[in-house]
Order: C-alpha cells, then sequence, then structure tokens
C-alpha cells in the first residue's frame, strides 16, 4: 500500500510542477507563449515606437532565456511557453513603466494579467 501512495504522491507532483510557473509557483491557466504576447504588444503600439519595441526584443531574449516551465505548449502557436503568461507580462509592465511611464495606462489596460 505504501508504494502505490508513494507512486501517487510522484505522479502527483511531477503533474504539479509540469502545470505551474517555476517564477510565481501558480497553475499556468492561459499557456501563451512570450513571442505571441510580443506579437499583440507589437500591434498595440501599432509598429510605430521602434525603440520600444527593440527594448521590448531583449526584454523578451532575457525572459526566454532561462527555463521556468516544464515544456507546456503555447495554445495559438504550440512553441514552448517559458513561463506563465501574467510573469511576463509583469515584467514587460515593469520594463514599460521606467521606460515610457506615460504608456503604462494603456499597456495596463491592454494586457491586465
Amino acid at each position: 500500500m505504501k508504494l502505490k501512495i508513494s507512486l501517487w504522491i510522484k505522479t502527483a507532483l511531477k503533474q504539479y510542477r509540469m502545470d505551474t510557473c517555476m517564477v510565481c509557483d501558480k497553475p499556468i491557466e492561459k499557456p501563451v507563449c512570450q513571442e505571441c504576447i510580443k506579437e499583440e504588444v507589437r500591434e498595440w503600439t501599432g509598429g510605430h515606437n521602434k525603440k520600444l519595441l527593440r527594448g521590448l526584443m531583449r526584454k523578451t531574449s532575457e525572459f526566454v532565456s532561462v527555463k521556468l516551465s516544464n515544456n507546456i505548449k503555447c495554445t495559438l502557436c504550440k512553441r514552448i511557453i517559458k513561463g506563465c503568461s501574467n510573469c511576463y507580462i509583469e515584467y514587460i509592465q515593469r520594463w514599460i513603466s521606467k521606460k515610457s511611464p506615460d504608456l503604462l495606462p494603456s499597456f495596463k489596460l491592454f494586457f491586465t494579467p
């Protein structure tokens, strides 16, 4: 009996880790990759703010360079995501608040985590 319980616990923990963001330790409820969100941000800027978009590319590269989740696929493009969309949006939001604080209210309106 003890073996069955131990196996069940190991399986449950493995499943928990697979579906949990390693940054915020919360379940990944909206598995959308950073590339898809980055494209949404690009559309939000209307492609006009080139400096902001270059910075966004750098910040996205920094975020995705670290393994933050366990092979969960994006529901839109099927790429492997690198952490939950909420953590990525908060990461980008903090960056926008420093680089272009005037855009922050609009960003929050469109990208509420």
